[in-house]
């Protein structure tokens, strides 16, 4: 029998759906995506490029203020997606194992903030429907930014 070690452990913290443009740097070079998930411990972004299982990232972007994070993550997974009118693309999570206690709570807060308004309009479809629905408007805009 499994002991609790060996089982899968829940998140550490909620995920929310969004559609966040960001730069985000490999070897030197900035590269555009966007994110379509974001919880405190990490982020999952949406990109055309090719991204390597392991590498770190350096995150720059804006939780709707003015003032922007740059975060260092690692990347987690990555994931080919082909998302209707769009073609094949990356989804990458990336993990933020370093991140400051100023760091954590304005991610905290944009997260409960966002809670808050989905709680006042809740969604009538199932959750594949929604994150398809996700997809392809992170899709639209990541158009936008290439």
């Amino acid at each position: 029998m499994p002991n609790m070690t060996d089982r899968i452990r829940p998140r550490m913290s909620g995920r929310i759906p969004v559609q966040i443009p960001i730069e985000y740097q490999i070897d030197g070079e900035w590269l555009k995506g966007v994110v379509i998930d974001l919880s405190v411990g990490g982020i999952r972004i949406l990109t055309s490029q090719v991204v390597e299982k392991g590498i770190k990232l350096r995150i720059n972007f804006s939780l709707g203020g003015e003032e922007e994070l740059l975060i260092t993550g690692d990347v987690s997974n990555i994931n080919a997606r082909e998302i209707p009118d769009f073609g094949v693309r990356n989804l990458v999570g990336v993990n933020f194992p370093g991140l400051t206690e100023a760091e954590k709570k304005k991610l905290q807060d944009f997260i409960l903030n966002q809670r808050y308004y989905t709680r006042l309009y809740r969604p009538t479809k199932g959750t594949d429907y929604l994150e398809e629905q996700n997809l392809k408007k992170a899709a639209a805009l990541l158009k936008e930014l290439e």
